[in-house]
């Protein structure tokens, strides 16, 4: 049977790419995998079994079942949470030094679990904070200086479809700390 899947939940409109942990002498035999009532395809994605999340039109959560033949589906223990699709709506501030800065995040239907993460022009990752369900922290890393579209998965496997742009400065560094003139001893 499955003993795992990941991520464990996604949007309403479906089309989350679901990896099922199972016996991997088991997983070239599924065709099919089951989302509450709901059958789709299943597919072998690098020696893992992947199925994608069909639609739903209410939120909740819908218990995933495998078949090697359509028909006949052996029901895991675990289940797919579909929640209503989030916005990402801003940014604040929209720029930052390239020793990194915190960022908050706004939106709307943010799920607080321990897949939230940033990008950074799709490749640099970050871990995000959940602060409510309309707001986020992200910790941008040293950077270099540039402009880097931020953008923003709360599964850790689905991307939400727009960004924001993040300014990223060079440091600004001191060269001389010690006045040019006058006395050492102050007035």
């Amino acid at each position: 049977g499955v003993t795992s899947i990941s991520p464990s939940f996604g949007e309403t409109p479906g089309g989350t790419p679901v990896t099922l942990q199972m016996n991997e002498t088991v997983i070239p035999l599924v065709s099919h995998c089951k989302f509450g009532d709901a059958v789709v395809s299943a597919s072998i994605v690098q020696s893992e079994l992947v199925c994608v999340s069909p639609a739903m039109t209410t939120v909740g959560q819908h218990r995933i079942g495998v078949s090697i033949n359509e028909e006949d589906f052996v029901t895991s223990p675990f289940t797919f949470e579909y929640h209503h699709p989030a916005t990402f709506s801003g940014i604040n501030p929209t720029s930052g030094t390239e020793s990194g800065s915190s960022i908050t995040i706004y939106g709307s239907n943010f799920v607080n679990n321990n897949k939230l993460s940033c990008y950074f022009d799709d490749n640099i990752q970050v871990a995000v904070r959940w602060i409510s369900n309309e707001q986020l922290v992200c910790n941008a890393p040293r950077l270099m200086p540039g402009i880097y579209d931020l953008h923003l998965s709360l599964n850790g496997v689905d991307v939400i479809t727009n960004s924001h742009s993040f300014l990223v400065r060079p440091q600004m560094t001191t060269v001389f700390a010690t006045p040019s003139f006058g006395t050492t001893a102050g007035n």
